[in-house]
């Protein structure tokens, strides 16, 4: 469950201090007037070659876009104000920016790039000596740091409080608290992130922010739910909803998301599914492109009120006509189009079918001769060297032992152990003995790191199948578990087979996710063909920031 992002974010928010128009729009979630308010304050900066004020104005637009869904946009404003801090060659400006584009890149989970410009940053802030922008990156590359769980998090936490607590302001106090609890729910140390919650709250009213207590009572929420304390969490999460105005942002997604949770542990499973539905669609692609409508809707209102103003009655006889006359190429240009694209496709299916068929049978191929290797080498090369350790054994008895027979026994030990290991590798020995479930059980256990968890789970219907069968399954799991430890950058993934009408092999983690409109990699594909040679099917389920999910059926 994500309570610590949109906390942590709730901080940047949480200040005292003057705001003008286009902040409170902000933080009412009307972000049309918010970003007419930015525009003209925009305008009028760039007429008074103001950098500071430029660089102020981008980062709210920025903000506004990124909130909008629209994070290409945010992205290219950000870098837009980067060029014009280096061409004025401000660095206190070129800082700032640096933080905002670090803060973006946090939050869009590019968690790499995102580093590389708070260390930027950082570097300029020292150089300027600015303790305030200091202590801004280092609160990012704690967001990092713990967002990854590193073994930095520590470090980068006191840093990050020292500057914090140094303010000696409600809203100072509020995100080292935020920061602290973050820390300590990640650790498991549920106990003292209470506290840290507590003090969040304490905090936030001192400070009159319903935005700060908002997210301070929803990491104690957290801390309820993780405590199986359902009913507490609710009771929390109804409150919140009370100062949350807010129904459309995707901030409000991830709260309806958790409240889901709250409502499916109290057994309410109609209510917790109407609300996952809601965080589905406040979360969800097309609501970024609607958005992004309206924006364009803004920029263009005075000039479409004008045009209309302009048009003249005796025109409207030739726009119609010359409408139809647009509407019958456009519809012949599409259906002409549309053919083609048939055509297209057709071949792209055979080729691909075709492509699928020739990368099975070489697999098929490589799995024969595996087991081929596997047996000679297990059969014959293992025989052998046990057969001449016999014999120099026997030499040795006869003719007395030396220390040159005693280092070729060892060598010939050793070979022997090599082949052994490597026929196993090639034919894992408890996929031929025990069974796929088995297998895959050690297989996990043999995956697992500090960084990455595998967990196994079976049914009780779990049983032998045909050897051919088996072998592929097992070397099919094995690829997909190397792609999540090499692509996934999860914490925890977990394997399960069942067998019912159908074999089924899934594979979850809470990773980052990836985009599955584009092409598959050349792993997928490979699998793809795999299964599709068995008459399986294969289902990729994957989101950005939300983890992957690759379940795998077969007739049996």
């Amino acid at each position: 469950m994500a309570f610590c992002f949109y906390s942590a974010s709730l901080c940047a928010q949480v200040k005292n201090g003057s705001r003008d128009s286009a902040d409170i729009y902000i933080n009412q979630n009307d972000f049309r007037k918010a970003l007419k308010y930015s525009n003209e304050a925009y305008l009028k900066y760039k007429r008074e070659n103001n950098v500071p004020k430029l660089i102020l104005v981008a980062k709210r637009q920025s903000l506004i876009y990124f909130k909008l869904g629209d994070s290409e946009k945010a992205t290219e404003i950000l870098y837009d104000a980067l060029k014009l801090t280096e061409r004025e060659n401000d660095e206190k400006s070129q800082a700032i920016v640096l933080r905002e584009m670090g803060d973006l890149l946090y939050r869009r989970v590019d968690y790499k790039t995102a580093m590389k410009r708070y260390h930027a940053g950082l570097k300029i802030a020292r150089k300027i000596k600015n303790d305030s922008l200091e202590g801004d990156f280092m609160q990012g590359l704690f967001n990092v740091h713990a967002d990854k769980l590193t073994d930095s998090t520590e470090y980068f936490l006191s840093r990050a409080n020292a500057f914090k607590f140094a303010l000696k302001t409600h809203a100072g106090n509020y995100s080292a608290y935020n920061n602290s609890f973050i820390y300590h729910y990640q650790k498991g140390d549920l106990k003292t992130a209470a506290k840290d919650a507590d003090s969040m709250v304490a905090e936030a009213k001192k400070l009159n922010s319903k935005l700060g207590l908002t997210g301070a009572l929803g990491n104690r929420a957290g801390v309820y739910y993780d405590q199986k304390d359902f009913a507490s969490a609710k009771k929390l999460y109804d409150e919140m909803f009370l100062l949350q105005k807010d129904t459309i942002s995707t901030e409000m997604g991830e709260f309806y998301y958790t409240y889901s949770g709250i409502l499916y542990g109290l057994g309410r499973y109609k209510e917790a599914y109407d609300y996952a539905e809601k965080s589905i669609d406040l979360m969800g692609d097309t609501y970024g492109e609607e958005v992004n409508s309206s924006i364009r809707d803004v920029e263009t209102l005075y000039l479409v009120e004008k045009e209309t103003e302009k048009r003249q009655r005796d025109l409207q006889v030739f726009y119609i006509v010359g409408a139809v006359f647009a509407l019958t190429l456009i519809l012949l240009y599409f259906f002409y189009q549309n053919s083609k694209l048939k055509q297209k496709n057709k071949l792209i299916e055979i080729e691909t079918e075709t492509s699928q068929k020739l990368l099975s049978t070489t697999l098929d191929a490589r799995e024969i001769e595996r087991k081929e290797i596997a047996a000679v080498l297990h059969d014959n090369v293992s025989a052998l060297l046990s057969s001449a350790g016999l014999q120099l054994t026997a030499f040795s008895a006869q003719q007395g032992d030396n220390e040159e027979i005693a280092k070729t026994r060892k060598i010939l030990r050793e070979a022997h152990d090599k082949v052994r290991d490597l026929s196993h590798e090639l034919v894992p020995t408890l996929l031929v003995k025990f069974g796929l479930a088995y297998a895959l059980e050690d297989l996990c256990e043999k995956f697992s790191t500090p960084e990455l968890e595998f967990r196994f789970s079976h049914d009780a219907s779990a049983k032998r199948y045909d050897e051919d069968l088996e072998t592929r399954i097992y070397f099919i799991t094995s690829e997909l578990l190397n792609n999540a430890i090499k692509h996934s950058g999860a914490t925890k993934a977990e394997l399960s087979l069942k067998s019912e009408k159908e074999l089924s092999i899934k594979v979850a983690d809470n990773g980052k996710g990836f985009d599955t409109s584009k092409p598959d990699g050349f792993g997928l594909t490979q699998i793809r063909a795999r299964v599709a040679s068995m008459n399986g099917k294969v289902n990729v389920s994957s989101k950005i920031g939300s983890g992957t999910s690759i379940e795998i059926t077969i007739p049996v």
